[in-house]
């Protein structure tokens, strides 16, 4: 793997990203995670509910998270320096990887229980309607039930036996991260994690994260990663896939 010198990693300012910008890393996670089975099956292997939920999951940890981008000026792009602080014309960046970070005590709206307190309500205020909702509510019926009366109450239970019962939250939890398939293997993964941990993060606080792809699985223990407990198996009517969880300490 050949490692690339010349990204820049910045932390996004959710007040001054364009229309634009959202989609454009939304669309690399689109790219980076096609036909990846945890995410089949989270949208039913419909294409359109696909692209819905990551155009979610981007805008709902720019409510509540943290978006760091990974940018390259090798080719032309379209301009990330305005959600970024500095100035879009100038810019010739393009976007190639995106993470998503939720700090500790900060949590992804979908997944904060109604009964999880007032401090995670405080935390989940929306900014953006990330549109969540009206995707959960076009889910078939049958896909709605799987998600809510199976998928989530056992991951919230298979996070809580691994990492205890608030270990989720009061972690830096990469949420999700992914890198464009032509700048793969070049370390970009790497920078955006490596950024936080070096730069943002304060000495003895923890990181979590969770996959579902096995070589992944060694790519993150590279990263100073531990398995945490045992990984879980799940079933859906798309595919089966099973979900690490994985931690590590700030020294």
């Amino acid at each position: 793997m050949a490692i690339a010198s010349n990204i820049e990693i910045r932390l996004v300012d959710p007040k001054n990203i364009s229309d634009a910008q959202i989609q454009d890393a939304t669309n690399v996670w689109i790219e980076a995670f096609q036909d990846n089975p945890l995410f089949r099956a989270l949208t039913n292997a419909d294409a359109s509910l696909y692209t819905r939920y990551m155009h979610s999951t981007l805008l709902a940890a720019l409510n509540d998270g943290q978006v760091y981008f990974a940018t390259s000026p090798s080719s032309p792009g379209t301009g990330f320096d305005a959600a970024c602080g500095g100035s879009a014309s100038a810019s010739k960046d393009r976007l190639i990887g995106v993470a998503a970070w939720y700090p500790p005590g900060m949590a992804p709206g979908l997944l904060v229980a109604p009964d999880d307190g007032d401090a995670l309500a405080e935390n989940s205020k929306t900014k953006i309607d990330d549109g969540f909702e009206t995707l959960f509510a076009d889910f078939p019926p049958q896909h709605h039930t799987w998600w809510f009366e199976y998928f989530i109450p056992k991951k919230k239970s298979h996070t809580s036996l691994t990492l205890g019962k608030d270990g989720k939250q009061a972690s830096w939890n990469l949420q999700m991260i992914g890198v464009r398939p032509e700048a793969q293997r070049r370390g970009v993964a790497r920078q955006l994690i490596e950024f936080v941990y070096q730069n943002v993060a304060k000495s003895g606080e923890k990181f979590c994260l969770e996959t579902d792809e096995e070589p992944t699985v060694e790519v993150y223990k590279k990263l100073g990663f531990s398995i945490v407990g045992e990984p879980e198996e799940y079933h859906s009517p798309v595919t089966d896939f099973k979900i690490w969880v994985m931690a590590r300490t700030k020294d």
